[in-house]
């Protein structure tokens, strides 16, 4: 019974959870902005789990979780922008 409640159990759980959000989303509103925003929000929070959990980034120095978070910010940040750009 431990091996179902460990914590990357949990966030693979939550990953697939996030994913059929993500899914329903882009089949209900296809198009909208605000679809658009919250499926990039929803990539970038997954992302941050995998790299978070199953990486083990948070093992290692600071200066690493800095340089992956900032790279998470700036595809979000292009990705944010492109969908407007693409939308409007």
């Amino acid at each position: 019974m431990d091996l179902i409640y460990t914590p990357k159990s949990v966030v693979a759980v939550l990953l697939l959870v996030a994913t059929i959000i993500t899914w329903l989303v882009f089949e209900t509103s296809a198009g909208s902005i605000y679809a658009s925003l919250t499926i990039i929000a929803i990539g970038i929070i997954k992302a941050r789990a995998i790299i978070y959990s199953f990486m083990d980034i948070k093992l290692m120095p600071s200066v690493w979780r800095y340089l992956f978070d900032g790279w998470l910010f700036v595809v979000g940040s292009v990705m944010v922008t492109a969908s407007f750009v693409a939308l409007s």
